[in-house]
């Protein structure tokens, strides 16, 4: 009887310690989901949630500086910017006039999308005097813009948000990431009023 007590005690122990596992497992599965549907999040329903912390890094807005000026050099036929809401030191940046002036020179066509409040901080920078051209369109939108998205000649170009490199491209192909890049430019632009 005795052995029979220690052994039912011993299977409830066991029985235990396999439901804690299981509770973590189930806990580790759900952290895991809901990182991957904040990270692959559409747009449109919860950008007001977007927390581009890493906007506010130095180091950051000077690797989005390098990745921009190799883009501007690549393009060849065209060249779509997104601009996220804070790059806006980089319009007076000598460098990235000069740049866009060679990439219009080339003939690139240049579309830049814009929140409509920032349209005067715009004009009031260096990047105003490519304006007024048939190779450059300027969008503007009342949406806020949280992040960065650039497509050079219709493809994927590397920018410094954290959706879209830090996870989103361990686990996609350069396809998939042009086409959700794709998608993202295009649900934007539907969005803004060329001016």
């Amino acid at each position: 009887m005795f052995f029979k007590i220690m052994n039912n005690e011993s299977e409830v122990i066991i029985m235990q310690g396999a439901l804690v596992v299981e509770m973590i497992q189930i806990v580790i599965f759900l952290i895991g989901a809901g990182t991957l549907i904040y990270l692959t999040r559409p747009r449109g329903l919860l950008s007001g949630l977007s927390f581009p912390f890493h906007l506010c890094d130095a180091s950051n807005t000077k690797l989005e500086r390098k990745f921009l000026l190799k883009d501007l050099r690549q393009a060849k036929k065209s060249f779509e910017f997104v601009v996220g809401c804070g790059f806006f030191e980089f319009w007076n940046d000598s460098k990235i006039i000069k740049s866009f002036q060679r990439a219009v020179n080339r003939g690139v066509r240049i579309t830049l999308a814009i929140e409509e409040c920032n349209l005067q901080r715009l004009q009031s920078t260096a990047l105003q005097t490519l304006l007024p051209s048939d190779s450059v369109q300027l969008y503007t939108t009342k949406k806020r813009l949280p992040e960065t998205y650039r497509l050079v000649d219709g493809v994927y170009a590397h920018t410094f948000n954290f959706t879209q490199n830090k996870f989103f491209r361990m686990l996609s192909t350069e396809e998939e990431i042009t086409k959700r890049q794709k998608m993202l430019i295009n649900s934007c632009l539907e969005n803004c009023v060329i001016n």
